[in-house]
């Protein structure tokens, strides 16, 4: 029946069914598989007329159907990502949109800059790890990071300096999956410590969460040092959060035996976008985080650790910090719910990103470029 129906949902349905009555009948995953392709051209005809609800509504048939391939998947995922922002589907591979901000960009830096009465009080000062962007007028913090200056502030907030380089991946909508799949994730994690063959996760992470997993990547590489970092190939802490080593004997952040062994269950932690990992207590709060969120693999980090960046940034339902600009600079509401505070944290992520993408043969990108007064 599925077989001879002339339509394309009355296909897709019963391919679906035949496919839940009969799981290991390859047949009905293969019709799925086929049919997912039609609804998927379905919606974009309607996405492409303007009917945006229409075509949402056959992208979320695609998505909350069973077996259908990660790659279509991706495309209806990337395809409500553009209806939601009312952009008509053209068939291209870079779609371009801009948000206007009703403020200037001297009066974001007035912002940024008024974070804190001096630098040394104020843990949101704007600083940067770049001596050309410093203001040397200001000691280093005890991290060693300087003060940023207001000149290399207004550098980074200004979108204009950031067109013609990798850099512009700053401006790339997060909130979509690329429906990259899981070997070629794989081959981008190739000689990346802790990350390496860890695809299957950042694939299931952007499917849950609705967050592209290249950025998921690039993030997790940033943070971990290509997956080098202690945090992120686990450690040990007991249920008073306090580290300890593989045999319970209490040590500190280096590794060093404290004396003492704990009476407490201890567990081996990992984090993989340092979530809580704070400058002065790094490695112990960012253990002590990973405990209470049960992240005890590798793939429980990266899942869990996408679903924190997702809530809490990309999909914020007062924020919406859908792209590295915003994530770092928040325009909607300058100096509040700022993800960083190197001035540089977004370009960095961007040119990793964009590193990322070189390596790919098949995407769709959509930037959001911010325009101020």
């Amino acid at each position: 029946k599925a077989n001879n129906s002339p339509y394309a949902s009355e296909k897709f349905n019963l391919y679906i069914k035949g496919y839940e009555l009969y799981p290991n009948d390859s047949r009905f995953k293969e019709g799925v598989a086929s049919s997912a392709v039609n609804i998927l051209n379905l919606a974009r005809k309607y996405h492409g007329q303007g009917n945006f609800d229409t075509a949402i509504n056959y992208y979320n048939r695609i998505l909350t159907a069973p077996t259908v391939p990660y790659k279509i998947i991706g495309e209806a995922n990337m395809g409500i990502g553009l209806a939601n922002k009312k952009i008509l589907y053209t068939g291209d591979n870079i779609y371009i949109q801009t948000t206007k901000y009703n403020l200037s960009i001297n009066e974001m830096l007035s912002k940024q800059m008024a974070l804190g009465k001096n630098y040394v009080d104020s843990e949101a000062y704007p600083r940067t790890d770049l001596l050309i962007y410093a203001d040397l007028s200001k000691p280093k913090d005890k991290y060693g990071w300087y003060a940023a200056s207001a000149e290399g502030t207004l550098y980074h907030l200004n979108p204009a300096n950031f067109m013609d380089n990798d850099a512009i991946y700053q401006f790339l909508v997060l909130s979509v999956s690329t429906g990259i799949l899981e070997k070629d994730l794989n081959n981008l994690l190739i000689n990346q410590g802790i990350l390496e063959s860890k695809g299957a996760a950042f694939a299931m992470a952007s499917q849950l969460h609705s967050i592209n997993e290249l950025y998921l990547i690039s993030h997790a590489k940033l943070e971990t040092g290509n997956g080098s970092s202690t945090l992120a190939n686990g450690a040990y802490i007991d249920a008073n959060f306090r580290l300890v080593n593989d045999k319970g004997f209490f040590i500190n952040s280096k590794g060093a035996l404290l004396g003492g062994k704990t009476e407490k269950e201890y567990k081996k932690v990992y984090n993989m976008f340092g979530i809580g990992a704070v400058d002065s207590d790094a490695l112990r709060s960012g253990a002590e985080r990973a405990y209470k969120e049960g992240w005890f693999t590798p793939e429980k980090a990266i899942i869990g650790g996408a679903k924190f960046i997702a809530e809490g940034y990309v999909h914020h339902q007062s924020y919406k910090q859908d792209t590295l600009y915003k994530m770092r600079w928040n325009p909607a509401n300058p100096a509040t719910h700022q993800y960083a505070t190197d001035i540089g944290w977004a370009v960095k992520q961007a040119r990793i990103f964009a590193d990322l993408y070189k390596k790919c043969t098949s995407y769709t990108l959509i930037f959001d470029i911010p325009q101020f007064n």
